[in-house]
């Protein structure tokens, strides 16, 4: 376990400001809302240290999931704090690449399906099925893998 993940898990177990503190500094933004799958943060991995990762409170993060640097899962323009209905579910054994960034509209959630990857520098707008390769800007369907 890298210090980003015990810092995670730290957060997660409500250790109070410090670890959210030690994460903004190393440039990590993962609110204490988002969801692990179970409280050790699911076997999900920060490669690399996670440097400039940033998630939004309504991600739920799936077991296994592999996060590299840069990651970005937020909300597209126009933002409006009070839509309940929104955010992102990564799902299990997902691979978010170097800088990618997944995006949200209003009232939609977006599911990283199992094991898909999101491509490096990739701008997914969209859901992904399951052992899917999304790559470009915008992302784009770039192949199925075997499972």
């Amino acid at each position: 376990m890298n210090i980003v993940e015990r810092l995670v898990s730290l957060q997660l177990q409500g250790w109070g400001v410090l670890p959210r503190l030690l994460l903004r500094i190393m440039g990590v933004v993962i609110p204490r809302e988002v969801v692990f799958v179970d409280s050790n943060l699911g076997g999900a991995r920060f490669v690399h240290g996670a440097v400039g990762t940033v998630f939004h409170p309504k991600t739920k993060i799936g077991k296994g999931v592999c996060i590299f640097q840069g990651v970005t899962i937020g909300k597209s323009c126009p933002w409006n704090p009070d839509n309940a209905n929104e955010g992102c579910i990564v799902e299990d054994n997902a691979i978010l690449c170097a800088g990618a960034k997944i995006l949200f509209k209003d009232n939609e959630t977006i599911v990283i399906g199992k094991g898909s990857i999101v491509a490096a520098n990739a701008v997914l707008m969209n859901s992904t099925g399951p052992n899917e390769v999304w790559g470009g800007i915008p992302a784009k369907l770039i192949s199925v893998r075997k499972s």
